[in-house]
């Protein structure tokens, strides 16, 4: 298991609990929620599957009440979460499933 960092922040939090890291982006400062932040973390997820890693995405900010490895299923390529208020897709954990385009 690692972490993938995507500023030094975060990379330094991980290996201070003894963490593996992936820094990735780690020159990159000032990371915003936008466009941008959309497209770093859909590449760095693209970039995983394609070497063949299962990705278990989740932001800083999602409280586990459960763990989030209760929520896979071999069957699904990728599971997402919703909010807690309403339908709408929230990106903030997902589980992806490395796979062979048909």
């Amino acid at each position: 298991m690692a972490a993938v960092s995507l500023d030094a922040q975060a990379a330094s939090a991980f290996e201070h609990l003894g963490v593996g890291v992936l820094r990735y982006c780690c020159g990159c400062s000032g990371l915003q929620a936008g466009p941008g932040f959309l497209l770093l973390k859909s590449s760095v997820t693209l970039a995983l599957l394609e070497q063949g890693l299962k990705v278990i995405f989740s932001e800083m900010d999602v409280f586990w009440r459960l763990s989030p490895l209760r929520l896979e299923d071999p069957t699904y390529d990728l599971l997402l979460t919703s909010h807690a208020h309403n339908t709408e897709v929230n990106i903030g954990l997902f589980i992806a499933q490395p796979r062979r385009a048909a």
